[in-house]
């Protein structure tokens, strides 16, 4: 069996800055066979007439309010490549979210989606229709699905940010539909959902990002 001599690793590492200067960011350069080699979890791209690979992304960091949002949230992250997820309620209360690393961050988007899905729900009873089951939008990089669901805990909403380079808003919505069953499926039943007054929303956040945040 043919194994590389110590002057084959030398001219090859004396290549490699050459490679990684042509390769997508991130990757090292392989070919097909090596590549198929590979775990079905890392991203092969083919540029230049070569395979590269791409190491998945690393495990993202998961935290919820409501432990019965943990598996569903997990499984829909990892089958859809999203990098990042909120659920919360149509008034901005977070159950669960994935990838973010700051609390004010948090913050900002589930005020935000809170606020589309209001603004979008009086839109369509403006025009006399059912309220908009999800919204989409992509930019040249980087996507956004919004999405509602109904569970016996009442409306939840479910808000994504994928890379395009990784996922796909087909994907997306593939993978939503099963976190969707997910959730209703996991939601306790008997259980009746909660209704937070204006005054109660700033406290009631706080609480929700000090235990998403462990503080």
């Amino acid at each position: 069996m043919w194994s590389p001599s110590s002057s084959w690793r030398a001219s090859r590492a004396a290549r490699w800055p050459r490679w990684r200067r042509a390769s997508p960011a991130g990757c090292a350069g392989r070919w097909r066979r090596q590549a198929r080699e590979r775990a079905s979890s890392d991203i092969f791209r083919r540029s230049r007439g070569r395979y590269w690979w791409c190491p998945a992304t690393p495990p993202a960091a998961f935290s919820s309010v409501e432990s019965w949002t943990l598996q569903p949230l997990t499984d829909f992250v990892r089958e859809a490549s999203v990098r990042l997820v909120l659920v919360l309620t149509p008034a901005g209360q977070v159950l669960a979210q994935s990838g973010f690393s700051r609390a004010v961050d948090v913050m900002s988007a589930s005020a935000l989606a809170a606020a589309i899905v209001a603004s979008t729900g009086e839109l369509a009873r403006q025009l006399r229709q059912q309220p908009f089951a999800a919204l989409s939008h992509q930019g040249p990089k980087t996507g956004f699905f919004l999405a509602t669901f109904v569970t016996d805990r009442g409306t939840l909403v479910v808000l994504a940010v994928y890379d395009l380079d990784v996922s796909s808003l087909g994907l997306v919505q593939l993978f939503y539909e099963q976190l969707a069953a997910d959730l209703k499926a996991a939601t306790p039943k008997g259980t009746v959902p909660k209704q937070v007054l204006a005054a109660d929303f700033e406290r009631e956040l706080t609480d929700s990002l000090n235990t998403l945040f462990g503080r």
